[in-house]
């Protein structure tokens, strides 16, 4: 069976036009395209000269928009997904980071208390260190005065005292 194609209403032979196709006048005159074309836009134009339905060439036309409608939308859904995934891992990353703010900040709050309780303490010592001083003056001043009389002398009737108060309490 011979391949035939329909152009235009006319019956020519595969082998008829391979010849053409062929010949070197033919070649010659054969120029370089110089308008590049999309594989769809050939196919387009390949069917309209053909003598196809014009419903079915905007068919076609509408399945190709579809069809790069729908990559962008897979690829768009994969962007989506992507960027959902970044944020959830700097998500993570942040609670991380604000878990160590957390423990950083805590642990600086009890060393300023530390730091606080010793300052106090410091501040304690110091001025029982004063008042140890203050003290010690006034003995070494009063050691030095020879106008008091001494401790056994003061002590020594008060004692009296007490006992004899412990003894009328005794009778009551």
């Amino acid at each position: 069976m011979a391949n035939t194609h329909i152009n235009n209403g006319f019956e020519a032979e595969n082998g008829i036009s391979a010849l053409l196709s062929s010949s070197a006048s033919f070649r010659a005159e054969k120029k370089p395209n110089a308008i590049s074309r999309t594989g769809s836009e050939v196919d387009d134009i390949v069917t309209h000269l053909h003598g196809s339905d014009p419903v079915r060439v905007e068919l076609n036309h509408k399945d190709r928009e579809l069809g790069d409608a729908l990559t962008e939308i897979k690829s768009l859904r994969n962007y989506e997904r992507l960027k959902e995934k970044a944020v959830e891992e700097l998500t993570d990353e942040l609670q991380k980071v604000d878990e160590k703010l957390k423990a950083t900040k805590a642990l600086l709050e009890s060393r300023n208390l530390e730091i606080k309780k010793i300052n106090d303490e410091k501040k304690a010592a110091l001025a029982a260190q004063f008042a140890a001083e203050a003290t010690l003056r006034r003995v070494h001043t009063a050691q030095k005065d020879n106008d008091m009389p001494p401790i056994e002398a003061i002590i020594a009737p008060l004692e009296a005292e007490l006992k004899l108060a412990g003894l009328e309490v005794a009778k009551l």
